[in-house]
């Protein structure tokens, strides 16, 4: 059985370079507000990863309100 490794990601705003660890709920409550994921799609880990990795520049920033400038990179422990 290969170990789970819980959903996060290394978030980089390249206009501000503000820096943030994004976990799971934070992934889903923001895929859902942008309209990328409905509110009643299942929680699978690698579909919630790579739906969050191809939408990520279509997310404003929390720091600056820029949109199109945020870098995401899955973290592994």
């Amino acid at each position: 059985m290969t170990k789970q490794f819980p959903l996060a990601f290394r978030v980089r705003c390249r206009a501000c370079y503000g820096t943030e660890t994004w976990h799971h709920a934070r992934i889903v409550r923001t895929l859902t507000e942008t309209g990328v994921l409905s509110p009643a799609t299942e929680s699978d880990e690698e579909r919630l990863a790579k739906l969050f990795a191809a939408h990520s520049e279509q997310i404003a920033c929390a720091g600056c309100g820029k949109t199109g400038t945020l870098l995401a990179e899955r973290l592994h422990a």
